[in-house]
């Protein structure tokens, strides 16, 4: 299912039906897959409009997964986009579990 949300991502210019995932937990999950896959496929188009997506759906709680996931497939504008985010949002972002985790496991 994810192979033909890269391919109809892809092919449209990336104008997949995104907008119809209700919670921005659901969104966050699908656009990082749909990342995961651009880069696994090496499909430019679908990594940047992941990239431009993610940027608008950071969130204190997730900015920590995201800014892991940009480094690993090296989206250099979302990582940033995640730094930016968490030297704006430094004492809320320290207070998460998942600042925690990054700052052992790194």
């Amino acid at each position: 299912a994810l192979k033909e949300k890269a391919a109809e991502a892809s092919s449209s210019g990336g104008s997949i039906a995104i907008s119809r995932i209700k919670t921005g937990a659901q969104k966050l999950s699908m656009l990082q897959q749909l990342l995961a896959l651009g880069h696994k496929y090496q499909v430019p188009r679908l990594q940047l409009w992941c990239e431009r997506e993610l940027c608008k759906h950071v969130s204190i709680e997730d900015v920590c997964s995201v800014l892991c996931q940009a480094h690993l497939y090296e989206a250099r504008q979302l990582e940033k986009h995640c730094l930016d985010f968490i030297r704006a949002n430094m004492k809320h972002v320290l207070q998460t579990d998942a600042f925690g985790s990054v700052w052992r496991d790194w």
